[in-house]
């Protein structure tokens, strides 16, 4: 148990320090948008984090998304609210910390997954189909958020995808999972599960090799944009699957605070890049 703690501190540490990239955000004009793929959905992600290389992202308004949208799967139709989740990002009053990083590996409540239950009950109607998609820490709070009673009692919780991220909560959990991992990627092992549970954490995780080799930092951040890697993936994390999604709403970004009260303050980065 030491060693993995000391193996969470060590990359978590690590993984705060590094800038996100820029990504393929959605439009917010009234315009309808097509996800065809799993890095469509990972650039719906990204557009949740403040940095995008060294660079502030212009469009950046909290690190949860979400927009009504239709998914087309199989001939069929259905209404769905997409909810995108960002991860480790170092911002004041922003529950997205090393903190959050570690009690979320390890199953245990968090501001950050509290905040995202918050958001979506207020903004999402009662008996909504939600199709849940994270990176790294914003995919093990996807997991976490699948699994949450009140969500549960609310919601019909079709699939949650996750990108870089390890397994968490497999026995609460409503819907599909789908874990997509670069091979040179080390953060989709960094949970409590690789102790209590290692057959579903290695074997429930979908990879791909990028080519990063020893770079696992590039490839947490790098390899899922890209088409060339995960391009035969579906929007459900589906290889070779056929189900896209569309929308034409704006897309609402969401603020996540520690301390409410000081939700109208601007944005504090705490970045050492900054």
């Amino acid at each position: 148990m030491k060693k993995l703690m000391q193996k969470l501190v060590c990359f978590t540490m690590i993984l705060a320090l590094m800038p996100t990239l820029t990504v393929r955000a959605a439009s917010p004009e009234a315009k309808e948008i097509k996800f065809t793929n799993a890095c469509d959905m990972a650039g719906y992600i990204y557009a949740g984090y403040y940095h995008c290389s060294t660079a502030v992202n212009p469009d950046f308004n909290g690190p949860i998304h979400i927009v009504k949208a239709e998914l087309h799967n199989n001939n069929r139709t259905t209404p769905v609210y997409l909810v995108g989740i960002s991860g480790t990002e170092l911002i004041f009053n922003q529950p997205t910390n090393i903190i959050t990083d570690l009690r979320c590996g390890f199953e245990k409540d968090n501001v950050y997954l509290r905040e995202i239950v918050n958001v979506i009950c207020d903004n999402v109607p009662i008996g909504s189909n939600l199709i849940i998609t994270g990176h790294s820490l914003g995919g093990m709070e996807a997991q976490q958020v699948s699994g949450n009673l009140r969500l549960k009692l609310r919601y019909n919780i079709m699939n949650v995808i996750s990108f870089g991220s390890p397994l968490i909560t497999p026995d609460e959990r409503e819907g599909t999972l789908r874990r997509l991992g670069d091979k040179a990627d080390i953060v989709p092992y960094m949970s409590i599960n690789s102790i209590n549970r290692p057959v579903q954490q290695i074997l429930g995780l979908e990879q791909e090799d990028g080519g990063y080799g020893d770079d696992f930092a590039a490839a947490h951040m790098k390899s899922y944009l890209r088409e060339d890697v995960w391009g035969d993936y579906d929007v459900l994390g589906f290889k070779g699957g056929n189900a896209t999604i569309t929308f034409s709403e704006q897309v609402k970004g969401y603020g996540a605070y520690i301390i409410p009260f000081f939700k109208d303050l601007p944005v504090i980065d705490l970045s050492p890049w900054s």
